[in-house]
């Protein structure tokens, strides 16, 4: 017997550190600017992130992963930090993998619902759209794996995505 999970996939104004999610994903391009959202973000962490960035543990690399548990001033469980590249080198492709590398990495533990940050600026000449439409085919692609039929799942797919 196959069994389909269905995912509801939402879109929201909410401001990244308002989401109440188990993950919050933000996918940030290479020499970020703090700015906007991603800015905001980072002031209600404390500076958190430009303290990974000086540090090197986050850089922005395309499907570059951080996970950040139990962060502090902000709504979700998790953030996840993923990569994007250089910013005038971005394109579908590129977004579509780092969102599905942020699939997997969310969808290792069970989660209720996650939320990504989508902006017009983060992903050059795509629309936000077309952002829209490539998180949610990455989201619910990446969160079912190679283990699909397997009796032990090492995915977890997600009930909702905002």
């Amino acid at each position: 017997m196959t069994v389909c999970h269905s995912m509801n996939i939402q879109i929201s104004t909410t401001s990244a550190g308002q989401v109440d999610a188990d993950w919050l994903i933000v996918p940030a391009v290479e020499k970020f600017a703090f700015d906007g959202e991603l800015g905001a973000l980072n002031t209600a962490l404390g500076g958190q992130i430009e303290r990974l960035r000086e540090m090197q543990d986050f850089t922005g690399k395309v499907a570059e992963t951080l996970v950040v548990p139990a962060p502090l001033g902000i709504g979700a469980r998790r953030l996840l930090l993923v990569g994007l590249g250089a910013s005038d080198k971005l394109t579908v492709a590129g977004l579509n993998r780092a969102l599905m590398s942020a699939a997997r990495v969310a969808s290792g533990k069970p989660s209720g619902r996650v939320a990504v940050q989508l902006t017009g600026t983060a992903a050059g000449n795509l629309t936000l759209g077309q952002q829209v439409q490539l998180a949610a085919a990455a989201l619910t692609v990446g969160c079912v794996g190679q283990d699909l039929f397997k009796s032990e799942k090492k995915r977890h797919p997600f009930g909702e995505v905002e």
